[in-house]
């Protein structure tokens, strides 16, 4: 489990153990909420992430399309 996860929880909530939040995790990726990485060893441990747009083509073993540029918002220095 990340180490770094706890750590950053916000100080108005109260913290949860670390299993209550290894579990919390968990039936998030079984529902497909989070993404997993890592084979959940010491060294190297699960990481969990929410999904993006660009995970179909990361999946694909892509790199995702170019978003166009916005010539109106661009500091032109």
């Amino acid at each position: 489990m990340p180490q770094e996860s706890p750590t950053d929880w916000p100080a108005d909530q109260p913290r949860p153990g670390r299993m209550t939040l290894y579990e919390w995790l968990s039936r998030a990726f079984d529902k497909n909420l989070v993404r997993r990485f890592g084979n959940g060893r010491a060294k190297d441990p699960y990481r969990f992430r929410l999904p993006n747009e660009d995970d179909e083509s990361y999946d694909r073993g892509e790199l995702p399309p170019l978003k166009p540029l916005d010539f109106a918002t661009m500091d032109r220095r």
